[in-house]
Formats: C-alpha cells, sequence, structure tokens
C-alpha cells in the first residue's frame, strides 16, 4: 500500500529540501554581501579580475561546485535515513509530512550545535543550548539506527558477501603486498653520516625572543625549544630586516636586504624580486641537496617552487582564498574538515591556519613527517619549515580546551591567546625535531631557529621617550608587527644555530654578535664550506672573522605595507583594515593577489627605515604626514629629534651609523638622501 502519491512524494523532499539548505544559503549571500561592502579587501579585485584569469575564476567554480555537492550529498543522504525510518514506522501519511519538517528541523539544530561544540571560533548561526541538541541529537539519530540495523536481513546480506569472498580476497592481496613493501621501506632511518650536512631552517611566526624560557616559580611556554636552545648557539639580539613574513624569508634565503633583494612588501610582483636564481636553495639544489618548503599560511607569503624548491607542503595559493577561509565556515564543511576529502575539495582551506575555525596544528604537523619520510635519504636536504600559529589571530579549531602553562612573568608582556598560540607551536616544534630524528636527518645537520619578526601589543607596550619633551615627535604605534621600526618588540627576533655531526664544528664555539637574519644564508654556507660569493651577499656568517662584522657593525630594518585602520588601540577591526587596503591589491593572470604597481611609489613614500648598531639606532619615520628622523637610545628607550636636537651628532657611534644610514637608503629615498645631504 503506498504511503503518499508521487506529487506527495515530492512535496514532502522539497519541504525538506527548503529546511535543509535555508540556514547554509542565508549565510552564504550574508557573506559574500558583506565582502562586496565593508569587508571587501578582495572581492572587488577577485570579481574585476574574472575576465583575465582563469585560475581565478576556475578556483571560485571549484569551491561553490564543492560547496554544493557536499550540501546536495549530506541532503540525500539524510533523506534516504528519513525514508528508511518511514518504511519502518509507516507513520500516518496526515502526519508523515509534519513528522519530516520537524526531522529536518532538528537535524539543523543538531548540525548547529555540533558545530559550535566542535568549532568555537566557527561565525555561523549559533543556537541556543548547543550541548542539549548534540546530545539528544546523537541520541536519536543513533536509536533511529539501531532499530534500522535490526530489522536488516543479515542473513541473505552475508550469503550474497560469501558468494563473492574470493574477488575481495583477490583485490586485498593485490592492494595490500605492495601496500606492505611500502610500509616496511618507509620511514627507515639511515644511520651513515653523510658527506654532506642536512640543512633545516625552522622559523616561528610572530615568535618574541622574551617569550623563550620560564623565570623562577614560572613555567616555560616553551618547554621544547628551550631543550634545544640549550646546546646551541644563540644570538643575544638579532633584527629582522623587515617585520614582515614574505620578505623576512626573503632575506633570509638570499642573505640580502630588502632594499637590495626587492622583496619590499608581502604580496609584492614577484617580477620586481631579483636574484632568485642565486638564492640559498637554488645554490644547494646545484650542489646536490634535494630542497623542500613547507608552510600551514600562504596568505601573504606566496613561496612556491619557483624559488628553488623541489618539494613544497603549503595550503593552495590563491587570492580567492582570502576570500573562501571565512565563506567556507558552514556546518557540513567543517565537519567534512576531519576527512580526507576535505584536501580534494577545499584545496584553499585545507592545512590552512587562516582557516583557524578548522585548522589543526597536528595535521600539518603529520603531513610535514610525511614529506620528510618520502625524500630520498641517501640524498643531503635542505628543508626550510615555518609554522604560522603564533601570528594574528592566536587561534585554531581547539584552541579554548588548550592547556597554556600560567607563565606569571609573561602576564605583563602579552596577551593570554598568543601566549597560547607560542605553547601550542612549540609542541609542533617537537613533533618536527623527532620526525627529523627519525628519519636520520640530524645525525650529520646545520639546524637554524628563528622568527621571523615579533609581535606587540598596545596594552602591553612601553614607547620610547623623548630626550626633550620639547623636540618630541609623533611615534608609529607599538603593536603588531612591520608598522615601527623603533619598536624592539617588532623587530627583535630569534636566531639559533644548532649543529649535529662530527664534520660540523659545536655551536658553542660561535662568537656573539649584533646579527641580523641576513647573517642565516651566508652561515649555512660558510659551514658548507661553499663560496659565498655565488650569491652577492650582505649578510655575516656568524662563524666567519670578517672584520665588517664585528662590535661595529650597523644592520638594517624597514617597515611594510600598513593603513591607518591598523592602529585602533582597542581592538584590531579586520573589517575596517579589509576596507581601507582594498584599493591596493589586484589579481594577477596566475590568480595570485599583488599589491598594485601603480602605488608602489605611493607606498614607498610611506616606508620607515632604520639603521641599527650595537647601542644606538638611526631612523626615518614618514607617519601621519609627518617627516620625521630620530636618533635613539636604545638600551635606554630614549631618543632625540635627529632635525633638532644636535647632542646625537657627537656620539662616537654617530658617524658610523650615519654614514652607513645614508649609503643604505638614500638613493632609496629623496626625504633621506635630503637629511644626509643637510647632516653630511
Amino acid at each position: 500500500m503506498k504511503i503518499f502519491s508521487a506529487s506527495g512524494h515530492r512535496f514532502e523532499f522539497f519541504s525538506a529540501a527548503m529546511v535543509s539548505f535555508a540556514l547554509p544559503l542565508v549565510e552564504l549571500v550574508s557573506k559574500f554581501i558583506a565582502k562586496a561592502t565593508n569587508e571587501g579587501k578582495v572581492l572587488p579585485s577577485v570579481t574585476a579580475s574574472l575576465h583575465d584569469s582563469n585560475v581565478t575564476l576556475l578556483g571560485l567554480l571549484g569551491f561553490a561546485l564543492a560547496l554544493v555537492a557536499v550540501h546536495i550529498v549530506f541532503f540525500l543522504a539524510t533523506w534516504h535515513f528519513w525514508l528508511a525510518v518511514c518504511r519502518r514506522f509507516t507513520p500516518r501519511p496526515g502526519h508523515r509530512l509534519i513528522l519530516c519538517l520537524l526531522f529536518f528541523a532538528y537535524l539543523q539544530a543538531y548540525l548547529l550545535s555540533l558545530n559550535m561544540m566542535l568549532f568555537p571560533e566557527s561565525s555561523f548561526f549559533a543556537i541556543a543550548s548547543p550541548a542539549f541538541f548534540t546530545c539528544s541529537g546523537t541520541l536519536l539519530i543513533g536509536v533511529l539506527g539501531l532499530l534500522l540495523l535490526a530489522s536488516v536481513n543479515f542473513k541473505a546480506w552475508f550469503t550474497r558477501l560469501s558468494q563473492m569472498r574470493w574477488k575481495y580476497t583477490a583485490v586485498v592481496a593485490v592492494i595490500a603486498l605492495p601496500a606492505g613493501v611500502l610500509w616496511q621501506n618507509a620511514g627507515v632511518a639511515t644511520t651513515e653520516e653523510k658527506a654532506q650536512p642536512d640543512v633545516i631552517l625552522i622559523g616561528l611566526d610572530s615568535l618574541r625572543p622574551d617569550h623563550i624560557g620560564g623565570s623562577v616559580g614560572s613555567p616555560s611556554l616553551t618547554p621544547a625549544l628551550d631543550g634545544f636552545l640549550a646546546q646551541s648557539w644563540v644570538a643575544e639580539r638579532t633584527y629582522t630586516p623587515l617585520a614582515r613574513t614574505f620578505p623576512s624569508w626573503m632575506s633570509i634565503l638570499s642573505g640580502r636586504y630588502p632594499f637590495e633583494h626587492g622583496g619590499r612588501y608581502n604580496l609584492i610582483d614577484p617580477q620586481l624580486i631579483n636574484g632568485l636564481e642565486a638564492n640559498l636553495p637554488n645554490v644547494l639544489r646545484q650542489h646536490g641537496y634535494t630542497t623542500a618548503y613547507a608552510i600551514d599560511e600562504t596568505r601573504f607569503s606566496n613561496i612556491d617552487g619557483s624559488y628553488g624548491f623541489d618539494r613544497t607542503l603549503t595550503p593552495k595559493i590563491g587570492g580567492v582564498e582570502f576570500l573562501l577561509t571565512s565563506v567556507g565556515d558552514m556546518p557540513v564543511v567543517n565537519l567534512l574538515s576531519r576527512s580526507v576529502l576535505y584536501d580534494f575539495l577545499f584545496p584553499y582551506q585545507y592545512m590552512n591556519r587562516a582557516a583557524h575555525v578548522v585548522y589543526d596544528p597536528s595535521l600539518f604537523s603529520t603531513r610535514l613527517d610525511g614529506m620528510i619520510e618520502s625524500i630520498d635519504p641517501q640524498r643531503p636536504l635542505f628543508l626550510a619549515v615555518h609554522f604560522e600559529l603564533p601570528h594574528w589571530p592566536y587561534s585554531w579549531r581547539d584552541a579554548e580546551t588548550h592547556e597554556t602553562p600560567a607563565s606569571t612573568h609573561l602576564i605583563e608582556r602579552s596577551p593570554p591567546s598568543y601566549q597560547a598560540a607560542v605553547n601550542r607551536t612549540d609542541q609542533q616544534f617537537q613533533l618536527l625535531v623527532d620526525s627529523l630524528q627519525r628519519n636520520g636527518r640530524l645525525s650529520n645537520a646545520i639546524v637554524v631557529i628563528l622568527s621571523d619578526h615579533g609581535e606587540n601589543f598596545s596594552l602591553y607596550a612601553t614607547p620610547a621617550k623623548p630626550a626633550s619633551n620639547e623636540h618630541a615627535l609623533i611615534l608609529p604605534p607599538y603593536m603588531m608587527h612591520g608598522v615601527n621600526v623603533i619598536d624592539e618588540k617588532q623587530t627583535n627576533v630569534v636566531f639559533a644555530v644548532r649543529t649535529f655531526g662530527s664534520l660540523l664544528p659545536a655551536s658553542n664555539q660561535f662568537e656573539a654578535r649584533l646579527t641580523s637574519l641576513v647573517d642565516i644564508a651566508p652561515t649555512v654556507l660558510d659551514l658548507l664550506q661553499l663560496p659565498p660569493n655565488t650569491m652577492s651577499m650582505t649578510g655575516c656568517a656568524i662563524t666567519s672573522q670578517n672584520p665588517s662584522c664585528n662590535s661595529d657593525r650597523v644592520v638594517f630594518s624597514e617597515s611594510g605595507f600598513y593603513v591607518d585602520a591598523m592602529f585602533n588601540k582597542t581592538i584590531f577591526d579586520e573589517k575596517a583594515v579589509a576596507a581601507e587596503a582594498q584599493q591596493y591589491y589586484e589579481i594577477d593572470e596566475n590568480g595570485r593577489l599583488v599589491i598594485k604597481n601603480e602605488f608602489m611609489d605611493e607606498l614607498m613614500d610611506k616606508k620607515q627605515r632604520a639603521a641599527i648598531s650595537e647601542n644606538w639606532m638611526l631612523a626615518y619615520l614618514p607617519f601621519e604626514g609627518r617627516k620625521q628622523f630620530l636618533f635613539g637610545d636604545i638600551r635606554n628607550s630614549l631618543y632625540w629629534n635627529a632635525e633638532l636636537d644636535k647632542a646625537w651628532r657627537n656620539n662616537p657611534e654617530a658617524t658610523n651609523i650615519f654614514q652607513s644610514f645614508c649609503k643604505a637608503y638614500a638613493v632609496d629615498s629623496k626625504d633621506v638622501a635630503d637629511f644626509c645631504m643637510r647632516h653630511g
């Protein structure tokens, strides 16, 4: 006997579909509208470039198709579950439609609750009493599922399976035999000491040196890092050439400053970068190294194989990633992030710290371990890894449940969310060291630990003070990174070297001096006994006795791209920043978000520049329409107006800093050139 006519059955189907798709559709439309209005850093650039970039169009189309497919498959699966329930319990025709609507409405409440419980950072629709709906929904589905299983004729099912047993056995044998061979050979570490040491660079984003180690009565956030650094040479004071990820990594890999290699900003046009063929991965590749690079966010650092890497492990790079990481925040998609299908369906969000709602740090560690294990152990390895978790917004999938050591000595230095991210990254660091050890990559190796820049927080900052209130300057904000070259919390970074194996000197034999991230490449080449002149490097090998690297040394740092909306001292308003910054970007033919070349002169006029010696600093600070020059006492956080205060010129280090500053930046900036002419 039929329960419903065909038309009634179709009406029930479409009613259930409306209930299932209503919330995702409303949320998706609202997010796109928000992106197109006051949140739109990327959407205007994306839509304007669709006719120029097939990559962008395909990325958006692929995301849309995957999003639709996932929701349709989920709905059809639940619809068939509902039909099975109806066949089992045969509700009255007059009640079935009502029960159907109630079931699918309750299922939506269950999904929303489950999403809130598993992904606390999700911005999707909230629901009251998520624990109630999660528990009751799980119980309801579980009970219905068990009742349906009880109605299955298992005897007939097993009979059919036994008839096909020989087919399954053959398939399993074909798959298992080679898989077993691969498993037996995978991850077997070689204990033989290679003639060429492995070179491992490990970057920890935004990590401040003062957050490493504990104090009396206060535990450390970084126990794994502490133990490793205890046997390393650790720089006392190192500066980043530019406190942003991409420019600093260009300096790390090239041994040159941004004004030399051309990487002056994140998301700069790659054609403006010079000397890629002579950077560290390309040079080491010529000497037989396998070169590999891994990072868990490519939003602002678009490093790929074209920079000299044979192997890369990154989220998919593209301008649409800015849009999709937030638009893809939907319960069904979030739940799918725990499956192997997520990488295939949503490559821009997979393993991407920018999609912090679903980002799981252990996934990146697992994939990184797999990449290391798959590389030929007989060849020397150059591996550059960068962990992005300590970068804003200092959040990930289960950040709320992460237990962070109560480091009382850091209470007045940074917010708890930043400390938690540092602690979780320390655990990622330990997993990487374990993987390197297990795969024989630490028997003969050079390991460099670094941070690309620091981080400051307006509520915890202590700005420098003027030596004379009469000549005070308008200082840039002491917050975030890349926006203030005189803020040492932004420019001071971690730099340490540890060597393994008898072919290398002990790490503690290195001489301590003022250093920069440009010193990493020459240090590696010096330890490998390779000629440094192949890269035209400006940096100094910390192992060398080069006179230019002594105590009179001067290093350089500059600011990155910033807009006024970044400087809200109470809260970082991402929407306001995006709205102000959107005009500067476009999508190129490769689907990458880049700064428009037409704005480069304007941005360069706003760029801060600094020369730094052991105790002093000379800086150019264009800020709020003012062109200011500052001479600062680093140790005592005092500064003088370099234009009006004359006393600084009598300082013994002043002449050296002044000459170095003018040599580096006079060609780079007309304002600096004029200053040098006035005081030269």
